[in-house]
């Protein structure tokens, strides 16, 4: 009378893997475009608001290898799956990526399911997580068979279970207009969510103090779709080229940086910025007429190439080249009365700068 279990589960499975089709086909699409046989996975399984009853990550990777019939996961892939459930009381709410190892979108969909408990959720996630991993697996409701050497016990066990697992975790057939979904992000078009990073820089300016001068530079930057804030602090410690006098400098500048190339390694950035700080003069021979700080003020513009192939650390150089506002002029008067100019700073002057930093997240 009717179908029999296993028949009403295979056929509630296929439903449910229509959804999964409607739901996620641009996401299979793109990625299945970015990636290459090199690629592999690591799953981040994030339990939201009134998902504390979620089965653990462990249990979501299972199914996702018993689908696959192989294991894609590892801990220091080149690809990162993060998916986020969680529940309003009514239905259950799933955010599923997939981004590169230095936080570059290459897709991602949100979809609601109408479902009892999570473990049904689970079922559909996986099979989810596997569409994007893999555009060609089956879609029938018997995971792949795992032989005892490919996967540990538990999901050994489960593989020895099939229908009563499908049975369990199987999701009701959804009207794909039910599914809210937003556009679909390209590779490289955008960063979500927001990036910060911290870098501290060894720097060598030439022109801004009497002679060729090294110092350090913090810069801390935060954006995102490749666009940045940054701000930055400069010190150079006294430089002179007379025994007379000595020049020092300290600024703090704040401006954007904006990626003109970015990918899985490397990224080029060009970042315009404005200084404002003091340049200080200590006299060793003479008596200062006029002592303390003097302003100075300067546009900055310039590139930089990062290394990212060890994210969150990164490496970084480049070049800024500073056209002064404000250049203080330091004079020596002489005993009758005229004066001759010490130092000031070039119109023109450059930065050089290699640098060390992270980002987050």
């Amino acid at each position: 009378m009717g179908l029999s279990t296993s028949r009403r589960a295979a056929a509630k499975l296929k439903g449910y893997g229509a959804i999964c089709v409607v739901a996620f086909p641009s996401l299979v699409a793109s990625v299945a475009r970015a990636a290459n046989d090199t690629d592999n996975y690591r799953l981040v399984w994030i339990r939201g608001a009134n998902a504390a009853d979620c089965p653990e990550q462990s249990v979501v990777e299972g199914q996702v290898r018993l689908r696959l019939g192989r294991d894609p996961f590892v801990l220091d892939a080149n690809r990162v799956i993060p998916v986020r459930v969680s529940s309003d009381g009514t239905s259950w709410h799933v955010h599923l990526a997939v981004q590169d190892n230095i936080g570059t979108a290459l897709g991602q969909r949100v979809l609601d399911v109408n479902a009892d408990n999570c473990e049904e959720v689970v079922t559909a996630v996986s099979l989810a997580i596997a569409l994007a991993i893999d555009p060609n697996v089956s879609l029938e409701a018997k995971p792949p068979e795992a032989s005892a050497a490919a996967f540990p016990a538990q999901e050994r066990q489960l593989a020895g279970q099939p229908r009563a697992t499908l049975r369990d975790f199987t999701v009701p057939y959804q009207h794909p207009h039910e599914v809210q979904a937003p556009a679909m992000i390209q590779a490289g078009v955008r960063r979500d969510p927001y990036q910060y990073e911290l870098t501290l820089r060894a720097v060598g300016a030439s022109g801004l103090l009497p002679r060729f001068a090294g110092g350090t530079t913090v810069m801390g930057a935060f954006g995102r779709n490749g666009a940045r804030l940054m701000l930055a602090l400069t010190y150079l410690p006294e430089s002179t080229r007379d025994a007379r006098f000595s020049f020092g400098l300290a600024a703090a500048s704040g401006g954007v940086c904006g990626d003109t190339m970015r990918s899985r390694l490397v990224a080029t950035t060009l970042c315009g910025e404005f200084a404002l700080g003091a340049i200080h003069s200590v006299v060793h021979q003479l008596e200062p007429l006029h002592p303390g700080d003097r302003l100075t003020a300067a546009i900055g513009l310039g590139p930089k190439i990062g290394w990212h192939a060890w994210a969150p650390l990164f490496f970084e150089v480049g070049v800024s080249a500073w056209l002064g506002l404000v250049r203080p002029k330091f004079t020596l008067v002489n005993a009758d009365s005229t004066s001759t100019t010490v130092f000031q700073s070039r119109g023109l002057s450059g930065i050089g700068f290699v640098g060390v930093g992270v980002t987050a997240p």
